[in-house]
This record gives structure tokens, C-alpha cells and sequence, in this order.
């Protein structure tokens, strides 16, 4: 109780606030075009195959914690439907810094996500990596960019037209949880992940806004302050479809220049 979890405004993670980063050429592309129509997410390819979303994480994203029948990925398949083919790629523990022993780049299933191929991929990460004898923030930025620009490039040699969304884990409830500090987590992880996607142009999401939407105790939405409830992975997807909504309006297809999707 008591934790605050409101996040910066995206003008707090302004000039400053990145490491400098190599990969310039990946500014302003953005592949894929989402459309809103009539309360329902429309989005037709002009070839008869399911639209394929990856969603990269951590526990939060594969579940298995607090008792969740359904993690976020599961439940954004059931609002989506079988035009979409969303599939699981998060793995219990894993930070995006390289070299912590248990970072997502040394995991097999970040290849199994890569060969997935996937035209739309979310990364969620970053809460392991709040742990104060790990966090170092020039490093995350580092690392978190060059996870977005792998997912870009590879699926691009593979024939693949991939966006990456970059979405800012859930809030800590607690002050510290798994050795996992509230103050990293709730306070400098958002600044650290929007000043990444607008350095490189990657659209970025809260799954906090659901809960900032709803006076919601840590009992509602928690089990051990970290780990989202059934509850609480409803309330994740469901700020991601509200992002994929409002999509239109500019936050995807500003730059796009893939003319695969269009609005039947």
C-alpha cells in the first residue's frame, strides 16, 4: 500500500536520458498499419494468412504465477480471434541486460521467437532487471535497443515485415519484491523505455493504464506484489488492445511503409 506507480510523462524522457546508439537507420520504420472501425481491432492482410504476434517477456508474460488460468497473450488471442495467431514467448526470470546470468538473450526461446517470424512483436521486460545489484541504466538502453533492432533486422532477412512495441511492465505494489526494487520499476524502468522507443522510433505502450483507470488494491491485482492476477493479466490486455484501438489516430502507421495492411 502506498507504492505510487504513476509513471513519467513522456516529455520527462527527453534529451539525455538514452545512451548513444548505432543503429540510426532503424529511426521512423514502422511496418505495419492498424485500423479502428465500429469497437472492433480490423486488421486485414492482403495474403490469407493469420496475423502473427509474438509477446516477449518475462513471468508476467508466461504466467504461471498468482494461480493465472490465462496470461495476457491468451486473453489478447481471445479478443483478437482466429484472424490472429498470438503466441507466447516469455520465460520465467529474465532481464534484457546481457551478462546478469539470467538475461533473455541467453535463453533458447528468444531464437524460438525469432524463427516465429512475427509481423507484429510486444516486448515486455525489464522488471528482473530492477534489482539494484543489476540495474544500470546505460546498459538496459543498450540492450533493450539492440533486442528491437535484432527482432527487426532478423525478420527482415527471414522475408518478414516486423513491428516492434515496446509496452512498460506492470507496477511493483510492494517496496521490494524478489529482491526487485519499486523505485526502478515504478519510476525510472517507463523513463528508460520511452527514451529508447523515441530514440528509435518504436511505438511504446503502459500496461499500467487499466489499473491507473481503476481504484484497485494490491489484492485485486497481485498475489505477492509482482506477479499480476488473473485479474491483473485482464487488465494488461486490456491495455493493450485500448492502445491498438487508437492506433490509427498516428502512434503505427504515421511512418509505415509496409502496404500489406489495408482496411477492407
Amino acid at each position: 500500500a502506498g507504492i505510487p506507480f504513476g509513471e513519467p510523462d513522456a516529455a520527462q524522457a527527453g534529451e539525455g536520458t538514452h545512451a548513444s546508439f548505432p543503429h540510426q537507420k532503424w529511426r521512423a520504420r514502422q511496418q505495419c498499419c492498424f485500423y479502428w472501425s465500429a469497437g472492433n481491432l480490423l486488421l486485414f492482410a492482403t495474403i490469407m494468412k493469420p496475423v502473427k504476434i509474438a509477446a516477449v517477456g518475462d513471468s508476467i508474460t508466461q504466467g504461471g504465477w498468482c494461480n493465472v488460468t490465462r496470461p495476457w497473450p491468451a486473453l489478447l488471442q481471445e479478443k483478437l480471434g482466429p484472424s490472429f495467431d498470438v503466441q507466447n514467448f516469455g520465460q520465467n526470470g529474465k532481464t534484457v541486460q546481457k551478462g546478469t546470468g539470467i538475461s533473455y538473450w541467453d535463453s533458447e526461446i528468444l531464437e524460438k521467437a525469432l524463427t516465429y517470424a512475427a509481423d507484429v512483436v510486444f516486448v515486455m521486460l525489464g522488471t528482473n532487471d530492477a534489482r539494484p545489484w543489476l540495474w544500470n541504466s546505460t546498459r538496459f538502453e543498450r540492450d533493450l535497443t539492440s533486442l528491437f533492432y535484432l527482432f527487426r533486422e532478423r525478420n527482415e532477412r527471414n522475408g518478414a515485415s516486423t513491428t516492434v512495441i515496446a509496452v512498460i511492465p506492470p507496477p511493483l505494489w510492494t517496496e521490494v519484491a524478489y529482491g526487485i526494487s519499486a523505485k526502478i520499476v515504478n519510476s525510472e524502468l517507463p523513463r528508460r523505455i520511452r527514451a529508447v522507443g523515441t530514440h528509435m522510433s518504436v511505438p511504446v505502450v503502459s500496461s499500467r493504464e487499466s489499473f491507473k483507470a481503476l481504484d484497485v488494491s494490491i489484492v485485486d491485482v497481485s498475489c505477492d506484489g509482482c506477479h499480476p492476477s488473473d485479474f491483473g493479466q485482464m487488465l494488461i490486455a486490456k491495455s493493450l488492445m485500448n492502445f491498438l484501438r487508437h492506433a490509427r489516430k498516428g502512434t503505427l502507421n504515421k511512418v509505415t511503409r509496409d502496404t500489406r495492411w489495408h482496411r477492407s
